[in-house]
């Protein structure tokens, strides 16, 4: 899977300390599907090298990426989510990222 986009995207994070991955880590580089940054465990403290496979957290449905669980309609057809923010998935837990949920595909 490719990640041109989500590389754009990564540009504009900020740095400052609150809830999400975005505001507690710097120096993102992505290469393939491994996201790799600087996260902090305290406001104050040093940055700790850090990488989360995306592959984990992301997946491609037909063209359309896709996140967490997706269960299939009365018609038998996924509802994927079209609109990423890797802050609703991704943590800082204690100066490493971590994937919130492994993306799953429900049986039929």
């Amino acid at each position: 899977m490719r990640y041109q986009a989500l590389s754009l995207a990564l540009l504009g994070l900020g740095k400052s300390y609150a809830a999400h991955f975005s505001d507690t880590c710097n120096s993102f580089d992505l290469q393939g599907s491994l996201l790799m940054a600087k996260c902090s465990k305290s406001p104050n403290g040093y940055y700790y090298d850090t990488v989360v496979d995306l592959n984990k957290c992301v997946g491609n449905k037909d063209g359309v990426l896709i996140r967490g669980c997706m269960c299939y309609g009365t018609k038998g057809v996924l509802a994927p989510s079209s609109v990423l923010n890797l802050d609703d998935f991704i943590s800082n837990q204690g100066g490493t990222l971590t994937c919130d949920q492994e993306v799953q595909v429900a049986p039929r």
